[in-house]
Formats: C-alpha cells, sequence, structure tokens
C-alpha cells in the first residue's frame, strides 16, 4: 500500500484545531541532539505502531518502533520556561547529556494542559504540568527561503506554520 500526501492552504482554526487535539495528552518522547541542530522532534499521545521500524541506534528501542498519536516539530528559535526561571533554549550545547537535551527531557511525562497563540506570527506557548511553558517563536520571516517555524500533528493532519503567518495543511492518506 503506498502513501501520498495533500497539501493546501490552512488557517489558523487548523492550527487551533490540531492544537486542542493534543491539549490534556502527554508529551512522552524528544527527538533532539547532535545533527538536528536546534530542530526538535516531540511525541504526544497515544504511542503509534510505526509501518515500519526506524533502524536509527540514536534513537530509543520505543522511538524507533512508535511514534506519537499526535506532536510538533519545532524549526525555528524555543525556550523552555519555568515558574520563576529560564530552564534552558536552543542555542545551548545539543550534544548528549548537554544541557539542551537536559532541558527537553523535562517535557517527558507531562501532560499539555493548553496553549496560547500569539500573533501576528503566531508564536505557540504550550503550557505543561507543573508550571512550564514551552515557548515556540516564529522567527522565519523569508517568503522565498519558506522555512516553517513550527509543525504539528493529529492523527493524519499536520499543520505547519511558516514565515510571515503563512500556513500549510496537509492530510496525508495511507
Amino acid at each position: 500500500m503506498s502513501s501520498s500526501n495533500t497539501s493546501q492552504p490552512g488557517s489558523i482554526l487548523d492550527v487551533r484545531e490540531v492544537l486542542d487535539g493534543m491539549t490534556g495528552e502527554i508529551c512522552w518522547s524528544i527527538k533532539a541532539g547532535k545533527g538536528t541542530g536546534t530542530h526538535v522532534s516531540v511525541d504526544v499521545g497515544a504511542k503509534v505502531r510505526r509501518r515500519m521500524r526506524i533502524p536509527n541506534p540514536s534513537l530509543t528501542a520505543e522511538q524507533r518502533e512508535f511514534k506519537g498519536e499526535c506532536g510538533f516539530i519545532v524549526y525555528s528559535a524555543w525556550r523552555l520556561d519555568g515558574l520563576e526561571e529560564v530552564v534552558g533554549g536552543c542555542w545551548e550545547s545539543n550534544e548528549k547529556d548537554g544541557p539542551m537535551l537536559t532541558t527537553l527531557a523535562q517535557l517527558v511525562g507531562r501532560r499539555i494542559e493548553g496553549y496560547e497563540l500569539r500573533g501576528p506570527a503566531l508564536d505557540l506557548d504550550l503550557h505543561l504540568e507543573g508550571g512550564l511553558i514551552f515557548r515556540i517563536f516564529c522567527d522565519q520571516t523569508d517568503l522565498e527561503e519558506d522555512q516553517n517555524s513550527y509543525s504539528v500533528w493529529k492523527q493524519l493532519k499536520l499543520v505547519s506554520v511558516g514565515p510571515r503567518t503563512k500556513i500549510e495543511t496537509m492530510l496525508r492518506r495511507s
């Protein structure tokens, strides 16, 4: 069976629909580190068995076998804030056991309690259990380069926020 994807322009309603579906779910997997730069991928919600196991030895056995029913990928600047201080951010060392990965590990096991989209760029604040806020800054502005700031997904719907609030929705089919 082959997979095909269809994409189309999206709206803030698409972004909200996916984020609403992630609210109340638990973050269980972080993929980041050396070789990915500042990019971060977070699996959230139910664990869905992959059609094909990923052979990447840098991933855990669970990450090779499963993906999140929903989640998000960050391509732009991000920061994790605590109740009274900055916990860490994207510009720290992403070496194994370094400050970036130690910061991101604090997301694992935490429920997404809510979110805030801040205009006009649609910066995203994900509010997590324990008062943590994962902040994504939409710093991509070059329409010619067309680099996304972040993408969020729930099941087969993927919504990307790109430069100057360009929103694209992709419906993946199996």
